[in-house]
């Protein structure tokens, strides 16, 4: 059994890279040659979807996202090392849907997730994330993708509709999103896990390595969205628990202004050291969806900043199920110094983490 995975290669998204790390060694652990298509569309790999990517003129935008590229050069080259650790094909990144077909014809079956590979503001709406390319002998699963949003627009929705109709395994990460793939293939589809879920504690800590940061007590702050309300809440819960603030965010420049001394940048981080800082961290305060799911793999204390309910589904949807709604920042958010009852947070995961499993061994087997 031969299966393909269609995420996000090529980014230098933690979330995204690892998301897409833990699918594919559980797509092996389910019995399965895995690989990652190594697919990038135009949109994407011009970063039009990001913040250096949305000037509205072309040179600009060029500009900006060659000046990001150059101020963060070992990140890139950290990212792509990373990514060796799975199979890509091709070995060079394509950008032609045209490629996809006979890509596809090398797999048993293929997977699209997970991450939001469905959210149109991301991909531009490029079907080929609901796999449109897959021939009738290739089986079509979708293994948690997320949709990212909350309200849909009826252009998106007329052109995903026969695609979703189409897929042997349809499931999703959120009730939401659940719902609406249920209206347009008129079939059930189910929810699962963010697939980093289905990996164990033990998998993560064997990847980490250690940052010159890491010293002494200190708060992990992890703004995938720029945000200086999140980043001076981690100021204050840094001074409260007299611990140093890391912050995962900003460039040479942010660093060299930077004249406070319990405050530290900790610039262009490998997976690795990512991971390494949220474990050893004494609390996390990110407003990332993966800021918020690792901090429950190691078992952290962590603040979550969800700026926007209708774009944050997925944020909901994990705190949710996790029970842990006093952790998203607010006027009547968990004290500085409350910790979290993980057996609680166990109990709750591990019912959903098991019809997860199951249902991924069940899509790649069958």
């Amino acid at each position: 059994m031969k299966i393909g995975i269609l995420s996000f290669p090529g980014m230098t998204s933690y979330g995204c890279t690892l998301q897409m790390y833990a699918l594919y060694r559980a797509v092996e652990r389910a019995g399965a040659e895995a690989e990652i298509i190594h697919y990038q569309n135009e949109y994407m790999k011009a970063r039009r979807h990001t913040s250096a990517g949305s000037a509205k003129s072309a040179i600009k935008s060029t500009l900006r996202v060659a000046a990001s590229k150059a101020l963060h050069l070992r990140q890139n080259r950290v990212f792509r090392r990373f990514e060796q650790k799975m199979q890509m094909y091709p070995a060079k990144a394509t950008s032609e849907k045209s490629a996809l077909p006979a890509i596809a014809a090398r797999y048993n079956g293929v997977i699209c997730g997970s991450d939001q590979v469905w959210n149109p503001l991301i991909t531009d709406t490029d079907r080929s994330y609901f796999l449109d390319f897959c021939g009738p002998d290739t089986k079509r699963i979708a293994y948690a993708p997320s949709f990212g949003i909350s309200e849909f627009p009826a252009d998106f929705t007329a052109q995903i509709r026969p695609e979703l109709e189409k897929f042997d395994f349809l499931s999703v990460r959120e009730e939401v999103g659940a719902r609406y793939a249920e209206t347009l293939a008129n079939r059930p589809a189910e929810v699962v896990l963010d697939p980093t879920f289905l990996l164990d504690r033990a998998d993560w800590c064997a990847l980490e390595k250690p940052h010159v940061l890491a010293k002494g007590k200190y708060i992990f702050c992890f703004p995938v969205r720029k945000s200086a309300a999140l980043v001076r809440f981690g100021r204050e819960l840094a001074e409260k628990r007299d611990a140093t603030l890391i912050v995962a965010e900003g460039n040479l420049f942010r660093q060299l202004r930077n004249k406070d001394t319990r405050v530290k940048y900790a610039l262009n981080l490998s997976p690795e050291e990512w991971l390494y800082l949220v474990h050893h961290a004494d609390c996390v305060v990110t407003n990332s969806f993966h800021g918020a799911a690792f901090s429950i793999h190691y078992q952290k204390d962590f603040y979550l900043e969800c700026s926007s309910p209708k774009a944050n589904s997925r944020l909901e949807q994990l705190t949710e199920l996790c029970g842990l709604h006093d952790r998203v920042i607010c006027a009547d958010c968990a004290p500085w110094d409350a910790h979290i009852d993980y057996a609680d947070v166990e109990a709750r995961i591990a019912p959903v983490r098991e019809s997860s499993t199951a249902y991924l061994n069940r899509a790649v087997r069958q």
